[in-house]
């Protein structure tokens, strides 16, 4: 079972923080427009992003897979 969850923006750091705590395959936070990607969503992780600020993004979701 697959889950799709939009995201406030002002809860991606905590939403990013959690995922050090699952695995990638059943827990991702995603966005829209990372390096002017706006077809795409890529896939943010706390070691690559947690020193991001989020603004010039949009589309925030949560993948879960049960």
């Amino acid at each position: 079972m697959n889950l799709t969850l939009l995201i406030p923006k002002f809860l991606t750091k905590p939403v990013l923080w959690l995922s050090n705590f699952f695995n990638d395959n059943n827990f991702v936070l995603v966005c829209r427009g990372y390096d002017n990607d706006w077809k795409n969503y890529t896939g943010l992780y706390w070691k690559d992003d947690k020193d991001n600020n989020f603004v010039d993004y949009e589309n925030f979701q949560l993948w879960l897979k049960f």
